[in-house]
């Protein structure tokens, strides 16, 4: 694994939504800024880009298919959310408090 698959990694949580495990990453203080100052940015804009793993089946993306672990691809993420609104409001939630519970580490190591 390289240093920054390590960082990447550090920032990341696994969560639970709709009764499906996801796996979160904490955006940088750089994607923050973005994500924050843009009016035009929604929580399914960050739920798009912070999401970066799942525990899901093939059947739970499309009726019909094969109970398999399926690879999780930004591009089937994006796809799969899009039409799955019921996500949209727990994984901004646990993304948000990612966050603030990173914020909160920082500026009590700042304070000793």
């Amino acid at each position: 694994m390289s240093l920054i698959d390590k960082i990447r990694k550090a920032r990341e949580t696994t969560v639970e939504a709709n009764g499906k495990k996801f796996t979160i990453r904490r955006p940088t203080e750089a994607e923050q800024a973005v994500f924050y100052k843009n009016p035009k940015f929604t929580p399914l804009d960050m739920v798009r880009q912070c999401v970066v793993g799942w525990d899901l089946q093939e059947i739970d993306v499309i009726p019909g298919g094969d109970p398999i672990l399926l690879a999780f691809t930004h591009e089937l993420w994006v796809e799969y959310v899009n039409d799955n609104s019921e996500l949209w409001k727990p994984l901004s939630e646990a993304i948000k408090e990612s966050v603030r519970t990173h914020n909160e580490k920082v500026e009590r190591a700042e304070k000793k």
